[in-house]
Order: structure tokens, then C-alpha cells, then sequence
């Protein structure tokens, strides 16, 4: 009986180990092609050297195969993780640039808008009100007596009150609406999409009782009284001018001993 393996024994052997390193068909087509010649033309043993030739380059083929899938597969996982750094030391930075901004424009006691926010804000405000014929309220709110407060409970106790009536006054506004702290004790509210003006000072009257119910610290309930000042603005009203006008406007207020006070701002 014949000792050479049967034709199309190296397609049998190689081909599984092409599923999984790749072989590709070139490789294989001359392998076949060894074995024809091998059957053909040589001895019995000289076409099994010739056959075990063959296996021993399959073999070295789908290892180098496998060593390059491997790197392939370690170099993506590398570059995968570069990228997933850089996003994250990106995403970090942009945290960061977004606290700072917020710290930058808002004030650091209540976290309400500071001035340069609150400027910009009723700029925009007076844009869309004269797009739309409407118009835009600026409260000009001061906390009456504020020393005494500090003198009689402290500092710490005073901070809180200011907390609280900035908490106090964004609770009373609508989403449109923008809260500012402008100074110690002098807060300023943006009201916009005013279609009659005679409704402007409602608005006044309901912040004023909101604080009016105090602002507890610790056991004590903190009176809060305030000063509040309107200016409406006009077609052609400039930012600065109308809270200049509702600062005038505040202080005819105090002296009112805490009456409403309106002042058209002037175009």
C-alpha cells in the first residue's frame, strides 16, 4: 500500500488554521500545488518532506499571524487609552473652565449674578424688549438697617440673612427673570416681557412681602425690611442709565421710609 497521504490532504489541514490566522488563499494555492507536484514526480518520502515542509511554513505563517494580530490589538488598546486620557484631561479642563467662568461672573456669598453678569443680561433684555415693543423692570432692592443686623446677631448671622434673601427673591422671580447681588446689602432684579407697565410695580409689592416674613438663623428669625426702587425702561433706554434710575429711585424710597418709588428711565 502506498505511504503518500491522499491529494488534497494539505487543503484539509491548512484551511482550518487559515480561519484563524488568515492564511490567505495564495498561500494555500501553493501549498497545493507542492503536493500535487510532490505525488507526481518524487517518492513516497520525498512527498511527505515535501508535505511536512509545507505544514511547518503554515505553521510559521499563522504563528507570525497571530504575533501580529496580538500587536495589532495592543496598539489599539494603547491608542485607545491616549484618547481616553486626552478626552478625559479635556473633559476636566472644561469643568474647569466652566467653574471659574460661573465664579467669575457670579458673586461668591449667594451665587447669584454679579454686576458685569447683570449688565450684560439687561442688555440683552432691552434688545428683545424693543424687537418686541415690550418692556423691561429693574428693581433696585436694599435691605433696610443692615448694620444692625451685623451689630445685633454678627457677621456670620448676617451673611446668612443675605443668603437667604437672595433665596428668598429667586423664589418669587420666573425662568426669564435674573437676581443680582451689586453690593453689600443691594440686590437687583431683571424684569422683562412687561406688556403695561402699570404692572410693574405688583412686582415690586411681591418681593417686598416675600422678605417681609424674616429670614431664620439658627433659632432666631431675622426681620427683613427693604428699600425697593423701579425704573421702567423706555424705547432707547441704556443699561446703566435705567439701573441708575432705579438706584435714584431706591433711595426716594428710604427716605419714604420704604415706600415703592418709580422712575421711567430716561432714553
Amino acid at each position: 500500500m502506498s505511504s503518500r497521504p491522499p491529494t488534497g490532504s494539505i487543503r484539509q489541514w491548512i484551511e482550518p488554521m487559515s480561519d484563524e490566522a488568515d492564511l490567505g488563499e495564495d498561500f494555500i494555492a501553493v501549498a497545493v500545488a507542492a503536493e500535487a507536484l510532490a505525488e507526481a514526480e518524487l517518492a513516497p518520502q520525498a512527498a511527505l518532506a515535501t508535505q511536512a515542509a509545507v505544514m511547518a511554513a503554515a505553521r510559521t505563517v499563522a504563528e507570525a499571524a497571530a504575533r501580529t494580530a496580538r500587536d495589532v490589538a495592543a496598539a489599539v488598546a494603547a491608542k485607545a487609552a491616549v484618547v481616553a486620557r486626552a478626552a478625559a484631561a479635556s473633559a476636566t479642563a472644561r469643568r474647569t473652565e466652566l467653574r471659574l467662568t460661573h465664579e467669575v461672573l457670579h458673586d461668591g456669598l449667594t451665587g447669584l449674578a454679579d454686576k458685569r453678569l447683570l449688565v450684560d443680561r439687561l442688555t440683552q433684555a432691552l434688545a428683545r424688549a424693543n424687537r418686541a415693543g415690550t418692556f423691561v423692570a429693574v428693581l433696585f432692592i436694599d435691605i433696610d438697617d443692615f448694620k444692625a443686623v451685623n451689630d445685633s446677631f454678627g457677621h456670620a448671622a448676617g451673611d446668612r440673612v443675605l443668603v437667604g434673601v437672595a433665596r428668598r427673591l429667586e423664589a418669587c422671580l420666573r425662568d426669564t427673570d435674573t437676581c443680582a447681588r451689586v453690593g453689600g446689602d443691594e440686590f437687583v432684579v431683571i424684569c422683562e416681557d412687561f406688556a403695561d407697565p402699570s404692572d410693574v410695580p405688583r412686582a415690586g409689592g411681591v418681593l417686598k412681602t416675600a422678605l417681609a416674613a424674616g429670614v431664620s438663623v439658627g433659632d432666631e428669625t431675622v426681620p427683613v425690611h427693604v428699600s425697593i426702587g423701579i425704573a421702567i425702561s423706555s424705547p432707547g433706554s441704556l443699561p446703566l442709565d435705567l439701573l441708575n434710575a432705579a438706584d435714584i429711585a431706591m433711595y426716594r424710597a428710604k427716605e419714604d421710609r420704604g415706600a415703592h418709588a418709580r422712575l421711567n428711565a430716561v432714553s
